[in-house]
């Protein structure tokens, strides 16, 4: 009587285990993972000697690592665009500093050599007759 619970109970244990338990599936269940994928995880898995196999729980493991890190480098990337379209609005804006310097910068250059003052004037007259008279 005694046995029978003993055999009775380790069969349902069993049971429960194999068929309830998925992690404990997952550790029994061998699945292929290429060398490059781990390489690029930089995980180490105890794989089978001689064998690029593991578990299935390894490889979903390595799984969610590979999503984070694309996750990571994903946002990394969108966060640098991101940034720098806010520099090249603000710099190449309306009210940005180059649209604001150019206009003046080119407007102060065609000024100074177009706009003459009375002074440059008065000096142009004065070169003209000291070449007039020294001719």
């Amino acid at each position: 009587m005694k046995f029978k619970k003993i055999i009775t109970g380790l069969c349902v244990s069993g049971l429960v285990i194999i068929l309830g338990c998925s992690s404990f599936q997952d550790a029994v269940t061998p699945c292929y993972i290429p060398e490059e994928v781990i390489k690029s995880t930089g995980t180490n898995l105890p794989l089978i000697s001689g064998m690029p196999y593991t578990s299935l729980f390894d490889a979903r493991y390595v799984k969610t690592k590979l999503y984070y890190q694309y996750l990571l480098h994903n946002n990394l990337m969108t966060t640098s665009i991101q940034a720098s379209e806010m520099f090249q609005q603000k710099i190449f804006s309306p009210s940005g500093p180059l649209a604001l310097l150019l206009p003046t910068g080119l407007g102060l250059t065609l000024g100074s050599l177009l706009i003459r003052r009375p002074q440059d004037k008065k000096e142009i007259e004065e070169l003209k007759n000291n070449a007039k008279n020294h001719s």
